[in-house]
């Protein structure tokens, strides 16, 4: 009797595995949730009513941004977070050309940031969501914070699915063996709500074209410097110093 629920759970699996095959695009929403970083529970957190994003990708490029159809429904206190954790403006992959971009506004200038990809490390540590077999990986980041004049390093957690056999993610983690269901960045956590899979071609996904092409050490240099003709040097100083008295 164990060896036909084995047979009859392969036979099953292997089903769903030549559907995935034949899927051509998908379309996912995703939720933002929110949780103060200290809390290492597993805790569900909070999730920001109506903000949402959504993901387009086929085999080879993906785009992701806010569904700016929920704009006016979202709650004037919660805008803010909506360019909060890593989520700021359009995310663009193409994986055959080893593209990463990201599109945004700084100062009513648009730029097109370039992005170096996730060095992820896949665990064996495992768990279903959604109804989907999925397996946790991180990636750490060392990063230089222009503004505090400090590194930063910053700890990414995915769970990601095999099942759906496309390499992309919310928000630029992207570059794993299957599709980024949940997703946590320092106190952010994106979650996938609803995953569309379509056999047949149903959107152009468009790289985004308009835009000065820079480094994200370039973009972090005019912010600082906007900061600079903003405040002052003053500020500046202040910040730092007051990055270095935490560090101390």
């Amino acid at each position: 009797m164990k060896n036909i629920k084995i047979i009859l759970l392969f036979f099953l699996y292997s089903i769903q595995l030549l559907y995935c095959q034949e899927i051509k695009q998908i379309e996912v929403t995703y939720v933002k949730g929110l949780k103060r970083i200290t809390d290492k529970s597993d805790k569900v957190p909070s999730i920001l009513k109506d903000i949402e994003y959504i993901l387009k990708a086929d085999k080879e490029k993906a785009i992701f941004e806010f569904n700016k159809n929920n704009i006016l429904k979202v709650d004037e206190n919660n805008k803010r977070y909506i360019t909060q954790g890593g989520s700021y403006g359009i995310f663009y992959t193409n994986i055959p050309l080893k593209e990463k971009i990201q599109q945004l506004e700084e100062e009513n200038k648009l730029f097109r940031v370039k992005h170096d990809k996730y060095n992820w490390t896949l665990t064996k540590e495992k768990r279903m969501i959604s109804g989907y077999n999925s397996y946790k990986a991180f990636a750490i980041e060392k990063h230089y914070d222009l503004f505090r004049d400090t590194i930063i390093q910053r700890e990414f957690v995915v769970w990601y699915t095999p099942e759906i056999p496309f390499q992309f993610g919310p928000a630029g983690f992207d570059g794993l063996p299957g599709l980024v269901l949940t997703a946590k960045r320092d106190g952010y956590y994106y979650i996938a709500k609803d995953i569309k899979l379509y056999k047949n071609k149903q959107f152009e996904i468009q790289k985004p074209q308009k835009g000065i092409l820079i480094t994200s050490k370039q973009y972090d240099s005019i912010g600082v410097e906007n900061s600079r003709k903003k405040y002052g040097d003053k500020f500046i100083e202040n910040v730092r110093k007051s990055s270095r008295k935490k560090r101390n």
